[in-house]
């Protein structure tokens, strides 16, 4: 079994809300072998996790405030795409999982199964809903089912913890649900979701799956000093 810990650190005390977006922006970022995007309702990239610098072939400072005219081998996918985005930023309109043909930036063309659904991940108070798009490499993959099924599940899933993330009022039971989404969407078998402060004792745990009581309560009485965490 693994375990992972998202932290997020601010001077003053953030609420429920702030903390678990920034939480959650770090799973996409980290999200293994699923491309995730950011777009604003002009079209233009917002975010751009790690994966996607891998299966584009363009890192974040290269496409950030840029659309994706180049990516699409037709006119009329480029413009289906972005209607998709409109109506998740605009009707909060989630969009069927659709198969687009992409060029990357060495030239070779893959085939992609994408997602586009709303969500919020910035922390900053009043943030307007983005269109998050999750792309899954299917090029090599249209033989291995199994592969694909599992891919979907977890587009499935994200795209219900961020329903869930703008509906979610309660503190604990908020933590507790994208603790057992990270489960769920990847192969950790225990998540710890910590909270650091400048103040004693500068670490909060806020949600945890997986961890044994006895074991949880040592982590909570843990002491050490504000520079080790």
């Amino acid at each position: 079994l693994r375990e992972v810990i998202l932290a997020t650190q601010k001077e003053n005390r953030a609420s429920p809300e702030s903390k678990i977006k920034s939480s959650f922006k770090s799973i996409f970022y980290n999200a293994v072998n699923i491309a995730v995007q950011g777009f604003n309702i002009k079209g233009e990239v917002v975010y751009w996790n790690s994966f996607s610098e891998k299966l584009f072939g363009f890192t974040e400072k290269e496409v950030k405030g840029k659309t994706l005219k180049g990516f699409f081998t037709s006119e009329s996918d480029r413009n289906e795409f972005k209607k998709y985005l409109r109506n998740a930023i605009s009707q909060n309109k989630p969009s069927p999982k659709r198969e687009w043909t992409i060029t990357t930036k060495k030239g070779e063309v893959l085939h992609v199964l994408c997602h586009i659904f709303p969500a919020v991940l910035s922390a900053l108070p009043g943030e307007e809903s983005i269109a998050i798009a999750m792309n899954i490499d299917i090029t090599d993959s249209k033989s291995a089912k199994e592969k694909t099924k599992e891919m979907l599940r977890q587009m499935e899933r994200f795209s219900e913890i961020s329903a869930d993330i703008l509906s979610i009022k309660d503190e604990e039971e908020l933590f507790d649900h994208v603790s057992q989404a990270v489960v769920d969407i990847s192969d950790f078998g225990r998540v710890l979701i910590s909270y650091f402060t400048d103040t004693p004792p500068y670490r909060e745990i806020i949600g945890h799956k997986g961890i044994k009581k006895t074991e949880l309560e040592r982590l909570k009485k843990a002491k050490m000093p504000r520079e080790k965490y």
